[in-house]
């Protein structure tokens, strides 16, 4: 099997909610919920945390070995850092401290706190199936929101963003539509020496809509709250 790093980013800081990493949800940090789905993973290598917060590196170390904390430099953790940079820091640390050589990284992120161990090793298998050079978990895109039914306004007035034309082509073909989840990111070594994360060649894993909350305000924490409550986790 190939060496798979697995990377949870969780910064300190948050645009829409402050310290959002560490708010408890159902008893947790929201951060606790990817080192757990990470720790079920059957497929990762070895497992890290990058953050430049103090308390969110703690519960890193509470693993042991199992989770290594990394200190993220403040320069890779603004609002505008790429991800490519904090995944080039935590490899070349490994490099240098623990001598470590990866195919692949896995990136989970903690603003899906539904993720399980088997959607990481899902995303990750259907890559090297297919032999991608990346891996995506996706979700559908629900009847309410199908492209055929965007609208925008202009001068007040409602506009069909599409045109009859490509509406009945779409509806005809009875297409579904999907968008990444922002759950799981794979990427190959190949991608990363080229300072990218993503590239056409990409394998996607349809996650059920019920684990696709992607934490972004108050309502998502407040749905994933619910939805965790239901599932008795």
């Amino acid at each position: 099997m190939p060496e798979i790093l697995g990377i949870i980013p969780a910064r300190a800081n948050s645009k829409r909610i402050p310290g959002k990493n560490l708010r408890i949800l159902n008893g947790k940090p929201l951060v606790q919920y990817a080192i757990d789905a990470a720790l079920n993973s059957k497929l990762l290598s070895t497992i890290v945390l990058s953050s430049d917060s103090k308390e969110i590196l703690e519960l890193a170390k509470a693993h042991g070995d199992k989770v290594i904390a990394i200190e993220r430099p403040a320069k890779f953790a603004t609002d505008d850092s790429p991800a490519i940079e904090y995944v080039q820091h935590a490899l070349e640390y490994l490099k240098q401290v623990k001598n470590n050589q990866f195919d692949y990284v896995a990136i989970v992120q903690p603003s899906s706190p539904l993720t399980k161990g088997s959607d990481i090793d899902n995303t990750i298998q259907l890559m090297l199936d297919y032999d991608a050079d990346c891996g995506v978990s996706i979700r559908e895109v629900p009847y309410d929101l199908h492209p055929s039914k965007y609208l925008f306004l202009k001068n007040n007035k409602i506009e069909s963003f599409l045109n009859e034309a490509q509406i009945e082509q779409i509806k005809n073909e009875e297409q579904k539509f999907f968008v990444r989840n922002g759950s799981v990111y794979v990427s190959s070594m190949k991608l990363i020496r080229g300072g990218k994360l993503l590239s056409e060649n990409c394998a996607a894993y349809i996650m059920p809509a019920e684990r696709s909350v992607d934490i972004n305000d108050e309502m998502d924490l407040l749905f994933a709250e619910f939805l965790l409550q239901r599932q008795g986790s």
